[in-house]
């Protein structure tokens, strides 16, 4: 970060002095005119460190700031993996290894929301609970906010992000929840992290890549339940033709069955 910021004060510096001698030379001024030639190659050496200083810019920014720095990229990559996966649960596998290759975690678990319950579906680092009894008021609280929060979890306050169920998140072992909810705002699932014990919390970049993630998470698997209800119908469908089937066969086999008999006892 030292060399950066040198070399940044180092082309800056240039780059003054550059607006300088062009200032003097069109007001006619003899001051700078001699220096012409050392602006000139100073100009030339500054221009070839512009591209040093960019590698310099974008290696500080994802050493310091891997959340910032790579947010666009590791959404349009992570939204490419969801639309790849043909079932829940490669959704939520895809979900948990995407993020914990990016943000640090102690541990990550994605819950799927089941009448009553939330059950792990997949999970990374330290273990979190396997599963956890819902409340009809647990589930409402899930439509009130992108987030939940521990108040030590994490090192920024926002509205979108309620700080004051700690209890329950106690109880999930999770410093971060984060709801999937469908566009009708029913709730499919939920991640749970804890951050890495280096940091100890997560910064507001981290937790919008993952509000971000969700979201996307949240309409794949949205689109797969309602390919997978589909399915079911159609499969339902196909059952109920084949019984229709069925029952017009028996019928057609029992009347002809009867037809024969019932024919010879009206002839005797």
């Amino acid at each position: 970060s030292i060399v950066y910021a040198l070399v940044t004060v180092f082309i800056g510096s240039v780059y003054v002095l550059s607006v300088i001698l062009l200032v003097s030379v069109l007001g006619g001024e003899q001051v700078f005119k001699e220096y012409a030639f050392i602006v000139i190659v100073t100009l030339a050496i500054a221009f070839a460190f512009n591209p040093v200083r960019t590698r310099l810019q974008n290696f500080v920014d994802e050493t310091l700031f891997p959340a910032r720095s790579n947010f666009r990229k590791v959404i349009t990559k992570i939204s490419q993996d969801f639309q790849h996966a043909l079932s829940s649960d490669q959704l939520f596998k895809a979900l948990t290894e995407s993020i914990h290759n990016v943000i640090p975690f102690n541990a990550v678990a994605v819950y799927l929301h089941s009448p009553g319950r939330l059950s792990v579906r997949d999970s990374r680092g330290d273990p979190l609970n396997e599963t956890l009894a819902l409340k009809q008021e647990h589930i409402a609280m899930f439509t009130g906010a992108r987030a939940f929060a521990t108040g030590d979890g994490i090192d920024f306050r926002r509205n979108d992000v309620d700080v004051s169920k700690e209890a329950f998140l106690r109880r999930l072992g999770c410093a971060i929840c984060i709801p999937l909810l469908s566009e009708t705002k029913e709730l499919l699932g939920v991640l749970a992290a804890r951050p890495s014990s280096t940091t100890g919390k997560f910064g507001e970049d981290e937790v919008d890549m993952l509000q971000t993630i969700c979201e996307h998470a949240a309409e794949v698997l949205d689109r797969l339940n309602l390919q997978e209800k589909m399915i079911l119908v159609q499969e339902e469908r196909r059952k109920i033709e084949e019984l229709n089937r069925l029952k017009t066969y028996f019928v057609s086999g029992v009347s002809h069955e009867l037809r024969t008999p019932l024919t010879s006892i009206k002839m005797f």
